[in-house]
C-alpha cells in the first residue's frame, strides 16, 4: 500500500495542455536534397558564374538566330524605323494614323484615358469587296509550305502499302458484317410481323 502512494496518480496530476506530438518537415529527403552544410563562399560564386545556355545542336535551329551582341544595333535602328513608319499614313477607315506623344515622366508615359467609344480609332472588322468566285476548302497540295528555316522540320509520312491494304480489308469486313447485321433485323422484323 505504501508503493501505491509513491507512484504518480493519474487523476490527481497535472493533465498537459498540448499533444505529444513529434517535429515533422514536410520534404522528405526522397524527392528533396537532404539538408546539409551550407554551401562556401567559393562554392557560391562558383555557382553564380555557371550561366545557363541553349545548345542549338540539341535544337532544330543549328546556329543561335537570336545573337544577342550582333543584333544589338540593328534591332534599335528597326525599332527607330518602325516608329517613323506610321508618319502621313492613312488607315483603312480613311483616318490618318497619328501616334499622339504624350509627356514622360522618368521614361514612362501617362496611361490613356479610357474612350467613351471603344474600337473608335481601330480599323474595321469587315471590308466591302467582292469574291472572285465560290469559296471553298484548300487541299494541302493547294497551299505549299514555306520553309523559313534550313532546319529539320515536321512531315506526315504517307501510310505504307501494307497499311492501305490493312484499311481496304478492315472496310470489306466491316461492310459485310453490317450487310449480315441489316438481313438479321430485316428476318427478326418479319418473324415478328408474322
Amino acid at each position: 500500500a505504501i508503493e501505491a502512494t509513491k507512484l504518480p496518480s493519474i487523476t490527481g496530476g497535472k493533465k498537459p495542455l498540448a499533444l505529444d506530438t513529434w517535429n515533422y518537415k514536410n520534404k522528405n529527403y526522397i524527392m528533396y536534397i537532404p539538408d546539409g552544410v551550407e554551401l562556401t563562399p567559393e562554392e557560391k560564386i562558383e555557382l553564380a558564374k555557371n550561366k545557363q545556355e541553349v545548345v542549338h545542336e540539341n535544337t532544330r535551329m543549328t546556329i543561335n538566330p537570336f545573337n544577342e551582341r550582333q543584333n544589338k544595333e540593328a534591332i534599335s535602328e528597326i525599332a527607330k524605323s518602325q516608329s517613323k513608319v506610321h508618319d502621313g499614313k492613312i488607315g483603312v477607315d480613311g483616318k490618318e494614323i497619328v501616334r499622339n506623344p504624350t509627356p514622360r515622366v522618368n521614361g514612362f508615359s501617362f496611361v490613356a484615358t479610357p474612350s467613351p467609344r471603344p474600337g473608335e480609332c481601330d480599323s474595321p472588322l469587315m471590308t466591302w469587296g467582292q469574291i472572285e468566285g465560290t469559296p471553298f476548302r484548300l487541299d494541302g497540295g493547294d497551299t505549299p509550305l514555306l520553309r523559313s528555316t534550313q532546319g529539320p522540320s515536321f512531315r506526315m509520312a504517307e501510310p505504307p502499302k501494307r497499311e492501305k491494304i490493312a484499311l481496304q480489308l478492315a472496310e470489306k469486313a466491316g461492310e459485310r458484317h453490317r450487310d449480315r447485321k441489316s438481313k438479321a433485323l430485316e428476318a427478326a422484323r418479319k418473324s415478328f410481323a408474322t
